[in-house]
């Protein structure tokens, strides 16, 4: 298969990907007490309200992308850890929409059900979905691993680990123009990956 078809074959898992974490995102937020997101429109899965144009064609090309920003009011937050909940909210979200494709094409295969490229398009979801998942996991800056620890870790170490925050954009070219991602996501995808199959029952 080419380059090209492959991405075309790529592009419903991506679009997915990025509408459910904006959306797991905004949810969250809003459950926690911000309904700000109501009034702004985020409590949508359509891909017009989350999709940043250059995140998705970063995430479609280069594996690394990003969806729009959920903005959110934290002061009207009603839990003292709310923010760090908030945090891992979309790459929770990416995993159950992992697990839930899975369970499509299991209920496919039991039926019989389905075409060789649809499962190819299924396969691309799970994984994109895993994947996006475990990006957003990673516990430097701007990822929101990195903003969850910040949350929760005492206040003196936030202290010394805030000046890296400066230097994010080179960190994110840095990962994405050298093969070191692969160490760090790596093993953060395969615990993923595990748990959603464990959860779909495989």
């Amino acid at each position: 298969m080419n380059y090209f078809m492959q991405l075309f074959l790529k592009f419903p898992a991506v679009l997915i990907a990025l509408t459910f974490s904006g959306f797991g995102h905004a949810l969250c937020a809003y459950l926690m007490g911000d309904k700000s997101q109501k009034y702004m429109g985020r409590l949508s899965i359509s891909p017009s309200v989350h999709l940043d144009p250059i995140g998705f064609i970063f995430l479609l090309i280069a594996g690394f992308g990003w969806s729009k920003p959920v903005i959110v009011n934290r002061n009207s937050f009603k839990y003292k850890y709310a923010m760090a909940v908030y945090y891992l909210s979309g790459s929770i979200t990416n995993m159950l929409t992992a697990v839930l494709f899975v369970w499509i094409i299991k209920i496919l295969l039991f039926f019989n059900i389905g075409f060789d490229t649809l499962f190819l398009v299924l396969k691309y979801v799970v994984g994109v979905n895993v994947g996006y998942s475990a990006i957003q996991l990673i516990p430097i800056p701007p990822f929101s691993g990195y903003y969850f620890f910040k949350e929760i870790l005492p206040y003196n170490i936030v202290r010394q680990i805030e000046p890296i925050e400066r230097y994010s954009m080179l960190i994110f070219l840095t990962l994405v123009m050298t093969n070191a991602t692969s160490y760090i996501i790596d093993p953060i995808y395969a615990v993923i990956y595990s748990i959603v199959l464990k959860l779909a029952g495989i």
